[in-house]
């Protein structure tokens, strides 16, 4: 019993579960938050347990606006960065609109658009309140980017 509690608190540690966690960055958010990073750092390698872990935390939250769009993105991420990145568009949406719907998701965490994304159609994304950190374009346009309020009247973006 002490030996499996023992492993329960070191993995919630390790996932940041025990208090360290900002308001705002439940099960769903903080997988996302972390996909989001790594793209931005040109970084893939560890998308597909990230990508596993969000549909995970996706399934159980039931049927929640945008659940379905992070679902069928998640099945998309690979290793590979531009399908992922592709992939993330249609996960992005789908989290701005569960975030829309559980406004408590929003705290600590920001809209931002992309207009120069794929193909200057556009894309968003959440992140955390801070410098712009580009998923769609990485270290080659990190800052590229228009922070957005939680209230504000979304830009259209590209259909993938």
């Amino acid at each position: 019993m002490r030996l499996a509690l023992g492993a329960l608190v070191v993995t919630a540690l390790v996932h940041g579960c025990l208090g360290s966690t900002p308001a705002g960055e439940g099960s769903l958010v903080r997988p996302y938050l972390d996909m989001a990073a790594l793209l931005a750092e040109d970084r893939a390698e560890a998308l597909p347990a990230l990508a596993q872990e969000l549909a995970a935390a996706a399934k159980a939250e039931g049927a929640k606006p945008g659940l379905d769009k992070v679902l069928a993105g998640s099945e998309k991420i690979g290793s590979e960065l531009e399908p992922s990145r592709r992939a993330f568009k249609t996960i992005s949406d789908g989290m701005i609109e569960y975030m829309h719907a559980v406004p408590s998701t929003q705290t600590g965490n920001i809209i931002v658009h992309c207009p120069m994304a794929f193909g200057d159609q556009g894309a968003q994304w959440v992140q955390r309140d801070g410098k712009v950190a580009n998923p769609y374009f990485g270290a080659s346009m990190l800052r590229c980017g228009d922070k957005l309020a939680w209230n504000a009247t979304l830009p259209e973006t590209a259909k993938l």
